[in-house]
């Protein structure tokens, strides 16, 4: 099978490195023809950004952004810009006609990530954004589980996911309205519209713990109202011991389900149906997401291996699969507002 010849854009994204690192170790499935740094790395702006583990990139050629523009025999890109920036580089590679797989959550105006979307959808590539949960294998296991009706109609989904950040980084965060609800939250708000759908309702209750002289939105949450229910998500930049608290619980009528912690070597899966419990936990290698993805010839889960080599798959299937495009431009609404930024996010898609 031809190998797919991938680019990066963008190194001082703190999730940049790995990904360079996670399509070096998948040589067999992509080829890294090279990277980029995007214009504000170039230029100096982000003088707070993540500036670890650059020998993931010794041996990979560097381009500009306008040479990978013109290269000819390009098939796809990885977007690490810093979030801000995000979508204004997906857009050049949507133009340009070739797949694209971008970090999370997008530009804060709509108008520019659904410009985006609709130009991958008249280049009929292949879009991927970076909500790496929808590839846990946990996280799949209870999404299966509900699609069969095992917890029937779930009336409560509440997700967490905290972690302590360093004091730049709480700075950082006030580049965006909601902050720590906009930068990590919308992974959360993705897992609920997926489980319960549309809600009727988003209210944002975004603010700061002032932890450190810092007065950012640190600490986010938003309460999603359904017809049968309410749902919550909540993050918060400054939990001590938050990494090990993040979690998942859903609520059914047929019974309880919750994951908790969501990733890590001590990830369980604990689930009670009629008032048994029913107790699933992984083997801790399958699940942890810092254990080398190849150990011995045999696959193991990986935080972000599982993400990308689904987005091959669906290259070579050129099938955009269960995220649609629409559904893209519908979460990233909701969790436009869940950050406190009011937009219609019932309204008809037009991509």
């Amino acid at each position: 099978m031809k190998k797919i010849r991938i680019a990066q854009i963008g190194t001082e994204h703190d999730h940049a490195t790995p990904m360079m690192e996670t399509f070096r170790m998948l040589d067999d499935i992509f080829e890294v023809v090279g990277y980029a740094f995007t214009d504000e790395e170039l230029s100096g702006i982000n003088q707070n950004m993540y500036k670890g583990g650059k020998g993931a990139y010794d041996g990979v050629k560097l381009y500009t952004v306008q040479e990978l523009l013109d290269m000819d025999g390009l098939d796809a890109v990885a977007i690490e810009a810093e979030d801000m920036y995000l979508v204004k580089y997906a857009n050049m590679f949507a133009k340009k006609g070739v797949h694209v797989h971008m970090d999370k959550p997008g530009s804060q105006s709509i108008e520019d990530f659904e410009e985006m979307l609709s130009n991958m959808k008249k280049s009929g590539k292949i879009f991927s954004i970076g909500y790496m949960y929808r590839h846990n294998p946990a996280v799949k296991n209870l999404l299966d589980r509900i699609e069969k009706g095992v917890f029937g109609e779930i009336y409560s989904v509440e997700a967490h996911m905290s972690r302590n950040d360093q004091v730049w980084k709480r700075n950082w965060l006030g580049s965006y309205k909601g902050g720590m609800n906009f930068f990590l939250g919308s992974h959360l708000v993705d897992l609920i519209v997926q489980i319960q759908g549309i809600p009727e309702s988003v209210i944002p209750l975004n603010c700061s713990t002032h932890l450190n002289d810092v007065h950012n939105e640190d600490y986010g949450m938003a309460i999603l109202k359904y017809k049968n229910g309410v749902s919550f998500e909540k993050s918060c930049a400054s939990e001590r011991g938050g990494f090990s608290r993040r979690q998942l619980v859903i609520c059914g009528s047929k019974g309880t389900a919750e994951i908790r912690p969501l990733e890590g070597p001590a990830q369980g899966q604990h689930m009670c149906s009629n008032n048994i419990i029913e107790a699933i936990a992984p083997d801790n290698d399958l699940c942890a997401w810092t254990v080398p993805y190849k150990n011995g010839g045999e696959f193991k889960f990986h935080r972000y291996a599982d993400m990308v080599i689904d987005f091959a798959n669906r290259i070579k299937a050129n099938d955009q699969g269960k995220y649609t495009l629409e559904y893209e431009a519908r979460v990233h609404r909701v969790i436009l507002v869940a950050s406190g930024i009011d937009c219609d996010y019932k309204s008809e898609i037009k991509l």
